[in-house]
């Protein structure tokens, strides 16, 4: 098989290991001449869910004591943490030795990371791991794992620290 590595997708949550995944891309992309996008998945809250679908139209937001919400509408602070991932991808991307593609979805991250590899065409996925066990594994999941076990193209994990 002569598969050539064109297009590497790296979904990014900003965290420490996901700048590890990102590194790992500059090298292989300027190895390779091969493109980089770098995604991010805003994760759309069952509150979201409901209001965007007429459920909850009254039912305020929880505000921790203390903050203030940027936007009594629920819709426009989704908007906004939208508009905001993308800046700072765009600025994660310009921290870079080459040229980035950026990429902002909604909703689960499993689901969205696998229509990316679909849309974008990816050749390989680049992704990080936090490298949790025990119960804090099993409590919040693995994206990554479920990830690399649906994926149809070859997934490159790097391993994160196990106390982030």
């Amino acid at each position: 098989m002569n598969k050539s590595i064109k297009r590497i997708l790296v979904p990014v949550d900003f965290s420490e290991n996901s700048m590890r995944a990102k590194e790992y891309a500059d090298t292989l992309a300027e190895k390779f001449g091969a493109e980089v996008e770098l995604m991010h998945v805003v994760e759309s809250s069952p509150y979201e869910v409901y209001v965007q679908k007429g459920f909850m139209v009254d039912v305020p937001l929880y505000v921790p004591m203390g903050e203030t919400v940027p936007t009594s509408d629920p819709a426009v602070a989704f908007k906004d943490m939208l508009k905001e991932a993308e800046k700072q991808l765009i600025e994660l991307g310009n921290k870079g030795p080459g040229n980035y593609k950026t990429r902002v979805r909604s909703g689960h991250a499993v689901d969205q990371v696998l229509e990316e590899i679909k849309d974008y065409d990816a050749d390989l996925l680049l992704m990080c791991t936090h490298g949790w066990t025990g119960l804090k594994h099993l409590m919040l999941g693995s994206v990554t794992e479920k990830v690399v076990r649906l994926s149809p193209i070859p997934v490159l994990t790097t391993r994160g620290d196990a106390n982030a």
